[in-house]
């Protein structure tokens, strides 16, 4: 077994190297696409400073209005800095070689414990393989690749880069709910739940929430349908436990908000309706292409009474998803809600629905029903194949290519300069999406020299959402930026004095430049 892992972790390792993370080639580094560098260059910021903002990469420190610090996935950016401290570790490798791979792991080995824990002993091996199979490769069938959210959903794969540590803890969360005995100890297993939902809310404050719904809606479920086996709610163990999520969890929180965390609120989009085109078009299309999955949702109806517990997990990860859907649909302009409904569809409902469909099956072979097994395995098979075929076509798509590669003496040089040096670069309208997101963030991953880009940010989410483009429209995120001044508008052409003086104000020494980025 061990072996297999360090075969797993290797391949792992390899696909990223090959798509979002390669390394130098031929004397030049290729330009990786800015979010995969940018969570990079945020656990670097981690592993010096030990703070957690998004906002530190656009080299002006506290951006005005925004919190000082940031809820977000900060779960894998803390392993990426620990990975940090082996000699000759770059931040890429620390993250896509050492971190993700880990993570895809530690997911796939717990959905599978917990299926092998749900069946006979005999066929534990085989529900291992599968549901580990099956954490690995499932996820909605992109049927039509059209619209920016017909095709977002991909397996873990790919959305471990978003959503991080919070795949690893809701799995343990699953895990843990389902197999939980009631004759343990009460102590140990409420201390147990709460520092789960600790570290949920640590992971993903948004996952954590949407969990909360999950359980919320079992909960009601149980009490709405099953009122003749409601000794449950008088089991002081259950309460415990509860109790200690809820104590966990809001110590957590309050320890965010006292240390400064908050939400970033500048991101919406003017003239995008709630549950416009494009949200119904994304919720229609991953609904019919979670072929599997819905499988899934109907392997554990069919399981209710051998796994009782299965059954609600599952329910309540059902609501979860469609509460998803619609605050995603009353909240579509503001972009990054997207997240709400696609992580919870990733971490919460698709293990849940892989374990059902993996029980579910096995449980038919053992009273000769083969061909119903087999059609189940196959169907899982064949998404998963397909899952396989959709993560690397997403890595690729999310890979270099936006740009050319940069040859490493210009790399060399960067390096060169004193610690702290910033260098400015001249963009396009619709080029930028974020201050602190840089689209030449890769050159600080890899030089640690932060890059400053000096042009109007366009609103360019717009086109994603079913607007038309517009170059006089400003993006919703580039307000708090310190460039505004600068270029308050498209047509804005700064006088070159007023240019010195910012970069001089904001210790900006050095100007980057390039065949696509040009001072004009």
């Amino acid at each position: 077994m061990g072996l297999i892992c360090g075969a797993f972790l290797a391949g792992i390792g390899i696909v990223y190297g090959v798509t979002i993370a390669p390394s130098v080639r031929d004397g030049v580094q290729p330009m990786e696409f800015m979010d995969q560098a940018f969570y990079s260059v945020l656990g670097v910021q981690l592993h010096a400073t030990g703070v957690e903002s998004v906002y530190l990469p656009a080299g002006f420190g506290a951006l005005p209005g925004l919190p000082e610090r940031s809820w977000y996935h900060w779960g894998e950016m803390w392993l990426a800095a620990v990975a940090l401290e082996v000699p000759g570790v770059s931040p890429m490798q620390a993250r896509h070689a050492i971190v993700l791979p880990l993570l895809l792991l530690s997911s796939a080995c717990t959905v599978g414990a917990l299926a092998a824990r749900l069946v006979a002993s005999a066929r534990r091996s085989e529900a291992f393989l599968f549901a580990a199979f099956g954490m690995l490769t499932i996820a909605p069938v992109p049927l039509v690749l059209g619209d920016h959210f017909d095709w977002w959903a991909r397996p873990i794969g790919f959305t471990v880069t978003q959503y991080g540590l919070a795949f690893v803890v809701a799995a343990i969360v699953l895990h843990a709910i389902v197999t939980s005995s009631r004759s343990g100890s009460t102590l140990g297993r409420s201390i147990a739940f709460g520092a789960i939902a600790a570290a949920l809310v640590a992971s993903h404050v948004l996952i954590a929430a949407m969990a909360a719904v999950a359980v919320g809606t079992s909960a009601a479920f149980q009490i709405v349908t099953d009122r003749t086996r409601m000794d449950w709610l008088r089991d002081r163990g259950v309460w415990s436990s509860v109790i200690a999520c809820v104590i966990a969890g809001a110590a957590t929180i309050g320890w965010g908000m006292l240390s400064g965390h908050g939400f970033g609120r500048d991101g919406v989009l003017q003239g995008v309706s709630p549950f416009a085109t494009a949200w119904q078009r994304s919720i229609i299309l991953s609904a019919v292409g979670a072929g599997a999955i819905c499988l899934g949702l109907v392997a554990a109806a069919l399981l209710r009474r051998q796994h009782q517990r299965l059954f609600t997990v599952t329910l309540g990860a059902s609501g979860a998803v469609i509460a998803g859907a619609l605050i995603w649909g009353a909240r579509l302009a503001d972009y990054n809600s997207f997240h709400i409904y696609f992580g919870t569809v990733a971490t919460l409902l698709t293990p849940v629905a892989v374990v059902a469909l993996v029980v579910a099956a096995l449980h038919a072979r053992a009273p000769g029903r083969d061909r119903l097994a087999l059609g189940v395995i196959l169907v899982l098979s064949v998404q998963g194949a397909i899952g396989i075929a959709a993560t690397i076509q997403r890595l690729y798509e999310f890979g270099p290519g936006h740009y050319r590669a940069v040859p490493v003496d210009v790399l060399d040089f960067m390096r060169g300069t004193p610690g702290g040096a910033r260098f400015a670069y001249s963009c396009a309208a619709f080029e930028e999406v974020a201050t602190w997101d840089a689209r030449l963030v890769s050159l600080t991953a890899h030089t640690g020299r932060t890059v400053v880009p000096m042009c109007f940010q366009a609103d360019a989410f717009r086109l994603q959402l079913g607007q038309a483009l517009d170059p006089m429209k400003e993006n919703p995120w580039f307000a708090r930026a310190p460039q505004r001044e600068l270029y308050p508008s498209a047509d804005a052409r700064p006088a070159p004095e007023a240019i010195i003086r910012f970069l001089r104000a904001n210790a900006i020494a050095y100007i980057y430049q390039d065949p696509d980025h040009q001072i004009v």
